[in-house]
């Protein structure tokens, strides 16, 4: 009972160790806090004095010359700032995609083009292709840049071991080549 008494006594001492610590690493937490928050008020004004801050003064500035512009240079900057806006970059990404959606479709029926007639030059594709007409854009591939696709398909094709070796000239096969292509061919 004794050596159990001893045990309860001993593990109570180290409790109030640990809570002692506890207490000094709050303490010295707090101290911390304390001065870091004093080191960054030192910076600011205090709360309900009338100082002013290094960026007031320049808005200040900027206000103040803001209101000497003549009505000519504020139309001009308002013109800028339209020119200048985010729209150009995204009328070229669209531009762009649609572009890359020409090439990928011009490459689908390049594909179809060198299954049909394997001996035929690519230089003739873009007499056969017409593209999907849209009366509203004028920014059809060129004759190069569909050489250069049927180039890269041909490229492609040469690489492929298991080309479909049907040679029908009826509309079904022709859908038939077509599919095989969309499913196989990229751009």
């Amino acid at each position: 009972m004794e050596l159990s008494l001893e045990k309860d006594e001993e593990l109570l001492r180290k409790r109030e160790e640990q809570e002692n610590k506890f207490g000094e690493a709050d303490e010295n937490e707090d101290d911390r806090l304390q001065r870091e928050g004093e080191t960054a008020a030192n910076g600011l004004p205090k709360a309900g004095s009338l100082e002013s801050m290094p960026e007031d003064h320049a808005m200040a500035k900027l206000e103040n010359w803001l209101k000497t512009m003549s009505s000519k240079e504020v139309h001009m900057l308002r013109k800028l700032g339209k020119k200048s806006g985010g729209s150009h970059i995204e009328k070229e990404m669209h531009v762009a995609a649609t572009r890359k959606q020409k090439r990928e479709e011009a490459s689908w029926y390049a594909c179809q083009f060198k299954l049909t007639k394997p001996s035929a030059s690519c230089m003739d594709f873009h007499g056969v292709y017409a593209g999907s007409l849209d009366k509203h854009q004028n920014t059809d591939l060129t004759e190069e840049e569909h050489m250069r696709v049927c180039n890269s398909v041909e490229a492609q094709l040469s690489k492929i071991p298991h080309v479909p070796a049907y040679q029908v000239d009826s509309e079904a096969g022709k859908a038939k080549y077509l599919a095989w292509c969309v499913n196989n061919i990229h751009q």
